[in-house]
Formats: C-alpha cells, sequence, structure tokens
C-alpha cells in the first residue's frame, strides 16, 4: 500500500533533482543531460502507474471477495430459517396451536 506514494515521492525529489541540475548547468554556461534525467523519470513514472494498477487490482479483488464471502454468509443463514409460515404449518397439522 506504501509502493504509491513512495514511487510518487520518489518521481517529484527526481524532477527536484533535474530541475537543479538543469539551473546550474544554465548558470555555468553547459547543458545538462537531459535524457539521463528523462529515462530516470519515466522510469519512475512507469512505477507509479505499475504501482498504482496493482494497487486497484488488489483492492477491486479483496473488495469481490468480501462481498462474495459476505453474501454467502447471508444467503447461508436465510435458506437455513424455517420460514414463519412453515412454523404456522407444522404447529396447525400437529394440532399444537
Amino acid at each position: 500500500m506504501l509502493a504509491v506514494p513512495t514511487a510518487q515521492i520518489s518521481q517529484n525529489w527526481w524532477l527536484s533533482v533535474w530541475s537543479d541540475a538543469t539551473v546550474a548547468a544554465e548558470v555555468a554556461g553547459t547543458h545538462a543531460a537531459s535524457h539521463t534525467y528523462l529515462a530516470v523519470y519515466f522510469l519512475l513514472g512507469s512505477a507509479v502507474l505499475v504501482a498504482g494498477f496493482g494497487s486497484g487490482v488488489f483492492i477491486t479483488v479483496g473488495t469481490v471477495n468480501a462481498a462474495r464471502a459476505t453474501y454467502d454468509a447471508f444467503a447461508t443463514k436465510v435458506l437455513a430459517a424455517a420460514p414463519k409460515w412453515r412454523v404456522k404449518f407444522w404447529v396447525q397439522i400437529r394440532g399444537w396451536g
């Protein structure tokens, strides 16, 4: 669950490093290696995407399984309970009432 925020923070940190390197390169009159910074930023962005997708799948599967278990427990209890009409019918037939 901490993968998405960690990847996002890493991506923001790398963007800050890239910006600082670009500013320092402009002050020095040189060029920063943009391809390297862009490649790392792309990889971190991909990590955010994969972590977000994995988290969404995990939550969806967990929710469906929990709903299925809750429904099964509810249906078992409801179907196992004696209906009111059946109790009245047996009481009348047996002459208990």
